[in-house]
């Protein structure tokens, strides 16, 4: 299963820029499963529709936008130790088996 996360730390952020994102994606690795639009700021009723909608119509199963409190509430849920490193500066592994390791215990 294919999933697409687009990120964008902006304060105020566009539908035009996901849906922009999204469609190079498609157009480049194929159709996703499922995308998420994560902003740094807040995220309009508006702009979450289209964005959905956008993805709706190009057959994307699951979408979803998230904005930068969601982003953190998610994040601390499910991902702690992603917390500290976006946060506390803690180094990501650069060895691909220890950031799958990484990845499993969080």
């Amino acid at each position: 299963m294919k999933v697409l996360v687009a990120c964008a730390n902006w304060k105020r952020v566009t539908s035009t820029k996901f849906i922009s994102d999204l469609d190079t994606a498609i157009e480049s690795g194929g159709l996703p499963h499922e995308f998420i639009a994560v902003c740094g700021g807040s995220v309009s009723t508006d702009i979450r529709d289209k964005i959905e909608a956008h993805a709706r119509a190009k057959g994307v199963t699951i979408s979803d936008v998230w904005a930068g409190v969601e982003f953190e509430e998610r994040i601390r849920r499910d991902a702690e130790s992603l917390l500290r490193r976006f946060v506390g500066g803690e180094v990501f592994p650069d060895d691909a088996r220890s950031l799958g390791e990484l990845l499993v215990a969080s």
